[in-house]
């Protein structure tokens, strides 16, 4: 029964390990990676470089700056002249602050991987975008993902409530604050419905802001079911299902996404840290359990099934169903035989009840004198 217990404990706590795994795990691995784009410095190499080493400083750090945390964005340069970086960092939409510093801190290794040698890159998730830059302008950044899928019907009608749609939002982003220049909406477009997003960095002035949607605008030319459409300083989205949180009654340029402290550490955030000590801890009580398991099993393999042991009136043997002594009877004689008249060489020690001697009967007892 003991083992059956253990076998049970441990297929509950594998299946509540596996159940983590499965449902918790995909919801902060799962980003959409969208493109990527690299500066074109002609025969420039910065490997092994001092802008190398500035650059690795200022992508180790982006995820956990407060800037991000607190506002959503993210620019910073560090070094001197040819040393200089800068880099920069969007959470896009309503990207969770935890979900884009995971975003980010994705995109720190892939920017690297896509731009290894080259002395800017760009790459666009639907969450969040990050670049970096040697004279921190961005205008090279351009890429353009459209829907195959095109509107059935009225297509000239489509473009143009998309373009209408879009016109508006990017009204709207203009406008926003230093902390949050973005605007989301829906327009019927036929039998469609069409949502749409745009955004720009927030450092962004509003006339740099509407130039650069309006860049992008001026791509949708085709009644295209969805496009994404993205620049070094903004992005444009627009779906015919719903991809944003919709807003109630409130401006989203007003509102700065939520989050932690500016104290928070490094890493790829508190959900990802949870995740790790809930596995690490069941990791450890699983592993106990088998180690309990593995010497339990080992210590009634030790025990010979033949052997009994007396002491005064109680014995114990590993498979026999007897459970007294007194199920057992010998007499004096066979006794003293078997422990050569009580020699010393057989003696084990001194009981509660006397000497305890080893005899030889077919099996091995333990008695007290």
């Amino acid at each position: 029964m003991e083992i059956i217990r253990t076998w049970k404990t441990l297929i509950f706590l594998y299946t509540v390990l596996l159940t983590l795994m499965i449902y918790i795990h995909p919801t902060i691995s799962q980003l959409d990676f969208a493109k990527s784009s690299c500066q074109d410095a002609g025969n420039s190499n910065i490997l092994n470089s001092t802008y190398q080493k500035n650059l690795e400083s200022l992508l180790s750090s982006v995820s956990s700056d407060p800037q991000l945390i607190n506002y959503g964005f993210y620019n910073l340069t560090v070094g001197e002249e040819a040393e200089r970086v800068n880099a920069i960092a969007l959470c896009i939409g309503d990207t969770s602050t935890e979900r884009c510093r995971i975003c980010v801190d994705e995109s720190s290794w892939k920017i690297l991987e896509d731009c290894p040698s080259e002395n800017g890159g760009i790459v666009w998730y639907n969450q969040c975008l990050l670049g970096y830059s040697g004279s921190g302008n961005y205008d090279w950044g351009r890429e353009s993902i459209f829907n195959g899928n095109k509107a059935s019907t009225n297509r000239d009608k489509f473009v143009e409530a998309v373009k209408r749609l879009m016109g508006r939002l990017r009204v709207e982003a203009a406008l926003g604050n230093s902390t949050r220049k973005m605007g989301k909406g829906e327009i019927s477009a036929g039998n469609e419905t069409v949502y749409g997003l745009v955004q720009c960095m927030p450092e962004m002035s509003s006339g740099d802001c509407d130039n650069c949607i309006g860049e992008g605008l001026a791509l949708i030319s085709e009644a295209r079911m969805g496009a994404r459409i993205f620049r070094g300083g903004c992005v444009l989205r627009y779906e015919n299902y719903i991809f944003f949180k919709p807003t109630a009654n409130a401006s989203p340029s007003s509102s700065p996404l939520p989050g932690p402290t500016p104290g928070s550490k490094r890493g790829k955030g508190k959900t990802t840290a949870i995740i790790v000590i809930i596995v690490s801890i069941l990791s450890i009580v699983i592993l106990s359990i088998a180690i309990y398991f593995v010497l339990l099993m080992k210590r009634r393999k030790k025990i010979p099934s033949d052997e009994i042991q007396i002491k005064g009136i109680a014995f114990q043997e590993a498979t026999s169903e007897i459970s007294n002594v007194e199920a057992i009877q010998f007499d004096f004689e066979t006794i003293k035989v078997a422990t050569n008249e009580f020699s010393d060489k057989n003696k084990l020690g001194q009981g509660g009840f006397g000497a305890v001697y080893r005899v030889q009967i077919s099996r091995t007892f333990e008695i007290d004198r």
